[in-house]
């Protein structure tokens, strides 16, 4: 029988025999791979009902058994083959009904800030950020930049639950982010820099970050993902920036988490490693995680961001998709064209003996610029077009 993955969830498991209230298995024979305090071992879910009343109307619920641990973090494991729990199912202790995320409207939303705000100083004298305003679907990845001491480091420590606002609310899957049995375990999060202890190797490191996150995941199937298998060994002093940084990553992704905070995770990446983790992030995605990120290369939240929000000063200045950023930004049409013709376009300015045309309606004028260099034989040399990017948007925000 092939099994798969379906949600990781942590529990107390104080005593056998606990319940977890009213999830749709509908008689599915599963398994959960319990790990906490000894060694992992598995453990079986059977079908109950409350009181025992097994012929009750009242919904029936999945009780643990052989559960001896003090606490645990399960990995549900469920028959391929089944469509009764299609996608990720949640299972949560007395928390309720629960439903797969295939099942969840994809419009729902997991992270929201309404009019966040946050000073620093003995009397708030100082404000980084002021009334700042968005969501982030499930999902979605959501990328939140800003120039320098724009205030998105404040932003996302308040959002990762690491900050308390000091007016405005924050929400994370409808809960505050500060709730670490809730919340916390449902989020992965790699900050800028890392923490770990110099003597510890490599894969002791991994499996000390993903036992403190509350899920469960295989250490070497991700070591081996994030390329450090041949460093498995090697003490994390040892390691290169870029190591780290892959570490990092892993460490953030232990146990598939609903939602992923990523700042600046490619800094000191070589392009293939860089590759290589925006390979991890869109397999992530497929399987339904929200991401939001930072960075300063603005091409990767060109490339790989549904939504950009741009923060300047302490607000959030713009927001929208890439398309939507650029849509009152001009294009550029450059060209080194014969001294003394008459061009049939209005020229902005000659850098470097390149003439420069700014165009609202790129393919119209470039069409335009051809066939008149066609009609009067004039060679246009060192022609390009560039149409406006993430750059012209946060070069014409900084400079306000």
């Amino acid at each position: 029988m092939v099994y798969r993955c379906i949600r990781f969830i942590a529990c107390a498991a104080s005593a056998p025999g606990l319940a977890l209230d009213e999830v749709a298995i509908d008689g599915l024979a599963v398994d959960v791979l319990a790990a906490g305090g000894d060694a992992p071992k598995i453990v079986t879910l059977q079908e109950c009902h409350p009181s025992g009343a097994a012929h009750s109307d009242a919904p029936p619920q999945i009780c643990m058994t052989n559960v001896t641990a003090k606490s645990c973090t399960l990995t549900l494991f469920v028959d391929k083959t089944s469509d009764q729990t299609e996608g990720m199912t949640t299972l949560q202790p007395s928390s309720g009904p629960t439903t797969s995320r295939s099942t969840r409207d994809p419009n729902d939303t997991v992270v929201e800030a309404t009019d966040l705000s946050y000073n620093y100083g003995s009397h708030g004298e100082f404000a980084a950020v002021t009334k700042l305003s968005f969501s982030v679907r499930r999902g979605e990845l959501y990328a939140l930049l800003g120039t320098n001491g724009a205030g998105k480091t404040t932003t996302l420590e308040t959002l990762e639950g690491h900050r308390t606002p000091t007016s405005g609310t924050v929400s994370v899957f409808g809960g505050a982010p500060t709730n670490r049995r809730d919340i916390r375990p449902r989020v992965g999060i790699m900050l800028q820099e890392s923490g770990f202890a110099a003597e510890l190797t490599v894969i002791e490191s991994l499996r000390l970050g993903g036992s403190i996150s509350g899920r469960a995941d295989d250490a070497d199937r991700l070591v081996n993902a994030v390329e450090l298998g041949s460093k498995r060994d090697t003490r994390v002093g040892q390691l290169s920036g870029g190591e780290r940084r892959r570490l990092d990553f892993a460490i953030a992704i232990w146990g598939t988490p609903e939602l992923v905070f990523l700042d600046e995770p490619t800094t000191g990446l070589d392009p293939t490693a860089r590759d290589r983790l925006w390979e991890i992030v869109g397999d992530l995605r497929s399987s339904g995680t929200t991401v939001i990120l930072t960075t300063h290369y603005l091409e990767e939240a060109e490339k790989h961001a549904d939504r950009i929000g741009l923060m300047h000063k302490g607000v959030l200045a713009q927001q929208g998709t890439l398309t939507e950023l650029v849509a009152e930004r001009p294009s550029r049409i450059s060209f080194i064209a014969p001294s003394g013709v008459e061009l049939p376009l209005p020229v902005r300015a000659s850098e470097n003996k390149l003439t420069v045309v700014e165009t609202m309606d790129l393919q119209y004028d470039l069409t335009t610029l051809l066939k008149w260099a066609e009609s009067t034989g004039v060679t246009l040399d060192r022609l390009s077009a560039t149409p406006s990017s993430l750059e012209d948007v946060f070069r014409s925000l900084a400079a306000q």
